[in-house]
C-alpha cells in the first residue's frame, strides 16, 4: 500500500505541477490578449484621427477649389466686358 501511495502522491504532484504550467501559460496569454487589445484600440483610434484629418484636407480643398473657379469665373466676366467697352470705344472712335 504504501507503494501505492507513493504513486498516487506523485501522481497528484504531477497534477498540480501540470496545473500550474497551464495556469502560468493563462496568465500570458491573458497579458497578450490584453496587450492585443490595446494596440487594437490605438490603431483603431489612428486610424479614425487619419480619417478626420483626410476629410478636414478634402473639404478645405474643396473650399479652395471652389474659390479659385470664382475667381476664373469673374476674371473671364471682367475680361469680357473690358473687350466689350473697347470694341464700343473703338467703334465709337471709328463713327467720328
Amino acid at each position: 500500500m504504501n507503494e501505492l501511495t507513493q504513486l498516487s502522491y506523485s501522481s497528484f504532484a504531477n497534477n498540480i505541477a501540470v496545473e500550474l504550467s497551464k495556469q502560468s501559460e493563462f496568465e500570458v496569454l491573458r497579458k497578450q490578449e490584453k496587450d492585443l487589445n490595446q494596440k487594437i484600440k490605438k490603431l483603431t483610434e489612428d486610424e479614425r484621427k487619419a480619417k478626420d484629418e483626410t476629410a478636414k484636407q478634402q473639404h478645405e480643398d474643396n473650399l479652395e477649389i471652389q474659390e479659385k473657379k470664382k475667381l476664373v469665373n469673374e476674371t473671364d466676366i471682367e475680361a469680357k466686358l473690358h473687350i466689350q467697352y473697347m470694341e464700343r470705344h473703338i467703334e465709337g472712335a471709328q463713327s467720328c
